[in-house]
C-alpha cells in the first residue's frame, strides 16, 4: 500500500525530539504498521484505545486517526498504511495510470526548501508495488528510501507516452533500514512523461516508506551570495560581474561522495548575448571580460552539490571599474571613466591586475583657478611600488598636447614627484616598469596607494568682462523694481499703524467699551474680533485713558509702583463653561523681570488657564509675562476653567534682582450678585 503525504510529520517520527514526549495525529487506512526503535519506545493509540506500545513491533490498524507518542530520547523509524493498495503491474507507455502527486519545487541556493511527498506501501501477498510520478523534463527527481522492514529493490523506468526505457538509477537494500539510514538516488530528467517505479522484495510482508522530490533545473536563479551555495543538478545561476572583477572557486563538491565538481560558466550582457562556455576547477580564478555585465554558472553534476566562491574587486579609486590605460584622444572626448584624484592628501587606492591585462592606470587631476594661475601637483605613491613607474603629465588645454612629463620610480619605499601646471585637466600615470611584458595570468595584482596634494604658486589675474548694454538696461530696471518691492512692506506697515492709531483715538473718545460690547451681544452680534482689536489699540493709549475706554474695572489695585485692573467679561463671548476676564497691568516705577500671574481660589478649587489673547506662555493656573517694562500698558484677555465662583490674582516677579509681588486685596466673584470682598 502507499500514497504521497506532503507533510513533514512522518520525518519527525524518525527523530528524537526536544520535549519530554512528542505526540502527533494523522490519518491511516486499514493495514499494517511497523515500528523499529534503536532506543526508547513508540506508543500507538486511536480514540483512546491502545494499538501497541514498545520498541519493535508490527500491528494491524484500522482506518481513521491514530496518535503516535514517543519520548524525547527515542530513536525510531516507522511505516504506516497511508493509502489503499498500489497496482502490482507496470503500465504500458500508452496506458492511462494514476500518478502520485509530487509537486515541482523551485530551488534555493541557500537551503533546501522542498518537503516533497511521502509514499508508503507493503508487499503482503503482493509481487510488487508500482507507482508513477509525472515529470515535465528539465528537472531532477530525488527519491529517498526512508524506512524498510526488510530487503528492498526499487527499479525505475521512464515512459514518454510512446516508449519505455529503464533508468540506470535504482535503490537496493539487502536488509531492513536502520534509524537515520537514508538511501537516495538523483535522477536527471530531460524529457516529459512519467517515471514508473516498481518496488519488490525477496522477503514476504515487507513494509516501506519513500520520499519523492522534484526540482526545477531550467529556471535561472539569481546568485546574490557566493560564500555558501547548494542546489541539485545543472541549474543555471546568474551573478552580476563586470570586467574589473574576478571570482575564485574555493570549494565545489558532490555531497554524496565529496568528490570535486567542475563549474561551467559563460559571460552575458543585457542584450542577451553570451560568450562561449568555459570550465573552472577548484582553486582556479574566473576573470571578468570587457563588454559583459553578468556571469552564468552551471555545476557539472547530476547530484546535490555544495560550493563556495570568493569575489574580488579590481577597482581603481572611487570607480567600480578599472582605470583606463590611455589618455582621452582629445579635449572633447569624455573622461568620466577616469578616476579623479582627490587633492586634499587623502589616500586613493587601486591595483595593476596583471592577470587581466591591466599593467597601466591613468588618473585625472582637475585644477581650477584664474587665468595664468600656476599650481604645484605633488604626488606620493606607496604600496607594492618596487616595480612601478609613476608619471605626471601636463596637458596643453587648447591643443590637448603633452607639454611636459615628469617620471619617477621606486626610491626609499615610495615614489614621490611633483610638477607645476595651469588650470584644466592633467593626468597621473601609474604603470609597471616592464610594460606589457609584465602581463601573466598567474601574476599577483600590484597594489598601490596614492596621495595627491596641490598648492597655488601664483594666483594669476581675475578675469573681468565688461557688461553689454542689454545687461545694463536690465540691471537698471531691476534696481528700480527691487527698490519699490522693498518699500511695499514699509507702506503696508505705516498704513496699518495709522489705522490702529485712529482706532485707538476713536476708542478713547468712547468710554466704557465693555458696556458697548455687551450691548452688541444683547443684539446677537459677534464681538470677538472687535475685542481682540481693542486689546491692541487701547494698549497704545495712556493708562488712565485706556481704563476709561474699557470702563470701570471690577477690581483695581495699586501697590509698589504697579497698577492692576481686572474686568469681568460677558460669558457669551466664549464657548463652553469658561470664565472670560480682562486684566490690565501698568508698571509705573521699575522694570519687572521674570513676571508671572497666578490665579488662586479662596474656596480651594483650582483655576486653569484655557485660552489667552495675546498668546503668552501659560501652565495650569499661571501665565508667564517675562519682562514688564516701566510704563508699559499690557491688557490680557484670559479664559479660565474651574469649578469655583471666585478668584484672587497674584502678580510676582523680580525688580532690580529682588523678588516682589502684588496681590489685590479684593476677591473677584464670577457673578455680580455675589458681590466682591475687600
Amino acid at each position: 500500500m502507499g500514497r504521497p503525504l506532503a507533510v513533514v510529520t512522518l520525518v519527525l517520527l524518525m527523530l528524537p525530539t526536544l520535549s519530554s514526549a512528542y505526540s502527533m495525529q494523522f490519518d491511516v487506512e486499514d493495514g499494517e504498521a511497523w515500528v523499529d526503535c534503536e532506543s526508547g519506545w513508540l506508543n500507538l493509540t486511536s480514540n483512546g484505545t491502545e494499538y501497541a506500545n514498545g520498541s519493535s513491533y508490527r500491528v494491524m490498524v484500522d482506518q481513521g486517526e491514530i496518535v503516535a507518542t514517543l519520548p524525547a530520547d527515542a530513536a525510531c523509524q516507522a511505516v504506516f498504511p497511508l493509502s489503499k493498495e498500489m497496482p502490482n503491474l507496470r503500465p504500458a507507455p500508452q496506458e492511462s495510470f494514476n500518478a502520485s502527486d509530487v509537486s515541482l519545487c523551485a530551488q534555493s541556493t541557500l537551503v533546501e526548501n522542498c518537503l516533497g511527498s511521502y509514499l508508503t506501501g507493503d508487499l503482503t501477498n503482493d509481487s510488487a508495488d508500482v507507482f508513477a510520478i509525472n515529470v515535465t523534463g528539465q528537472e531532477v527527481l530525488v527519491l529517498s528510501l526512508v524506512a524498510a522492514s526488510a530487503d528492498l529493490e526499487i527499479s525505475l523506468y521512464l515512459q514518454n507516452g510512446v516508449s519505455e526505457s529503464i533508468l540506470e538509477q535504482n535503490i537496493t537494500t539487502i536488509r531492513n533500514t536502520s534509524f537515520g539510514d537514508v538511501t537516495k538516488v538523483i535522477v536527471p530528467i530531460s524529457e516529459s512523461g512519467r517515471v514508473v517505479a516498481s518496488v519488490t522484495s525477496q522477503s514476504v510482508d515487507t513494509l516501506w516508506m519513500l520520499n519523492a522530490k522534484r526540482f526545477n533545473v531550467d529556471t535561472q536563479l539569481s546568485l546574490n551570495h557566493l560564500d555558501t551555495i547548494t542546489a541539485y543538478g545543472r541549474v543555471p545561476l546568474i551573478h552580476n560581474m563586470n570586467y574589473a572583477q574576478s571570482i575564485m572557486v574555493i570549494q565545489s563538491y558532490d555531497s554524496s561522495n565529496l568528490e570535486n565538481v567542475n563549474v561551467t560558466f559563460r559571460f552575458g550582457d543585457d542584450d542577451g548575448s553570451w560568450s562561449d562556455l568555459q570550465t573552472a576547477a577548484v582553486g582556479e580564478r574566473i576573470r571578468g571580460i570587457p563588454g559583459y555585465e553578468k556571469i552564468e554558472f552551471k555545476w557539472d553534476c547530476d547530484c546535490k552539490w555544495y560550493a563556495s566562491l570568493a569575489n574580488y574587486n579590481h577597482y581603481d579609486g572611487s570607480l567600480s571599474a578599472d582605470a583606463p590605460g590611455m589618455m582621452p584622444l582629445s579635449k572633447n572626448s569624455s573622461n568620466e571613466s577616469y578616476p579623479l584624484a582627490v587633492m586634499d592628501g587623502s589616500l586613493m587606492s587601486g591595483e595593476l591586475t596583471l592577470g587581466m591585462d591591466d599593467y597601466r592606470d591613468m588618473v585625472k587631476v582637475e585644477l581650477t583657478g584664474w587665468n595664468d594661475s600656476i599650481h604645484l601637483i605633488d604626488v606620493k605613491v606607496e604600496g607594492d611600488v618596487t616595480d612601478l613607474k609613476v608619471s605626471i603629465i601636463r596637458i596643453e588645454q587648447n591643443t590637448w598636447e603633452i607639454s611636459e612629463i615628469v617620471n619617477k620610480t621606486y626610491s626609499m619605499n615610495t615614489v614621490e614627484l611633483s610638477l607645476e601646471a595651469g588650470p584644466g585637466t592633467h593626468f597621473i600615470k601609474i604603470e609597471h616598469i616592464d610594460g606589457a611584458q609584465s602581463i601573466d595570468e598567474e601574476a599577483e595584482p600590484v597594489q598601490w596607494r596614492m596621495e595627491v596634494r596641490t598648492a597655488v604658486m601664483e594666483e594669476g589675474e581675475e578675469p573681468w568682462f565688461a557688461p553689454s548694454e542689454e545687461v545694463q538696461d536690465i540691471a537698471e530696471t531691476m534696481r528700480w523694481f527691487m527698490g519699490f518691492s522693498f518699500l511695499i512692506p514699509c507702506l503696508i506697515l505705516v498704513i496699518y499703524l495709522q489705522r490702529e492709531k485712529r482706532f485707538a483715538q476713536e476708542l478713547s473718545s468712547k468710554k466704557d467699551r465693555l458696556s458697548w460690547l455687551r450691548s452688541r451681544l444683547d443684539k446677537g452680534e459677534i464681538v470677538t474680533k472687535d475685542l481682540a482689536r481693542s486689546l491692541r489699540a487701547i494698549s497704545s493709549l495712556e493708562w488712565e485713558e485706556a481704563l476709561q475706554a474699557w470702563g470701570e474695572p471690577c477690581i483695581r489695585h495699586y501697590t509698589e509702583g504697579v497698577d492692576i485692573a481686572i474686568w469681568r467679561l460677558d460669558e457669551r463671548i466664549v464657548k463652553g463653561n469658561t470664565w472670560p476676564l480682562l486684566i490690565g497691568i501698568n508698571p509705573q516705577k521699575e522694570d519687572w523681570d521674570v513676571a508671572a500671574i497666578r490665579f488662586e481660589s479662596p474656596q480651594g478649587k483650582d483655576w486653569n488657564v484655557h485660552k489667552l489673547d495675546p498668546r503668552l506662555l501659560f501652565r495650569n493656573h499661571e501665565i508667564f509675562l517675562d519682562v514688564l517694562k516701566m510704563n508699559a500698558r499690557l491688557f490680557i484677555q484670559v479664559e479660565l476653567t474651574g469649578e469655583g465662583n471666585s478668584l484672587d490674582l497674584h502678580l510676582s516677579g523680580m525688580i532690580m534682582g529682588e523678588p516682589f509681588a502684588a496681590k489685590p486685596t479684593a476677591t473677584l466673584y464670577r457673578k455680580d450678585s455675589e458681590g466682591e470682598e475687600e
